[in-house]
């Protein structure tokens, strides 16, 4: 329907049953759908696939729980860049920075332990010319 012209008093019922229809078509196309998943279902646990449906059926974890977990200081003895559980750490080599506690075990080679007084590594802003 045009938005631009004036809605009479015809336009207005005709687009209302219109809508209607269109509402009731889309209703009944849902239980359709329902109806087939349902039997899709069915046949796929028939067929020893329902491990694959749960999985389906299951909601997507989308963002996992962030764990706080205790961080240590440490200087970097190689420069490393990595990812865990979705976030980068990076490091270059002689800085110092906190990390994961986790992270510096797995990883044990690639860092030296240093108290907590050291300043930690503050990047330089360079912008280009």
């Amino acid at each position: 329907m045009a938005t631009t012209t004036k809605l009479t008093e015809n336009a207005l019922r005709a687009e209302h049953h219109r809508l209607g229809a269109e509402e009731a078509s889309h209703r009944r196309l849902a239980e359709q759908f329902k109806e087939r998943r349902a039997q899709l279902k069915v046949r796929a646990k028939a067929d020893g696939l329902g491990h694959i449906v749960a999985e389906l059926e299951a909601p997507p974890c989308i963002n996992p729980p962030r764990v706080k977990e205790a961080t240590v200081r440490v200087r970097v003895l190689e420069s490393f860049s990595s990812e865990r559980d979705g976030l980068l750490f990076y490091g270059a080599k002689d800085s110092v920075v906190e990390l994961p506690r986790g992270f510096v075990a797995a990883a044990a080679h690639l860092f030296e332990r240093v108290s907590d007084d050291v300043p930690l590594f503050r990047p330089a802003v360079a912008w280009p010319r």
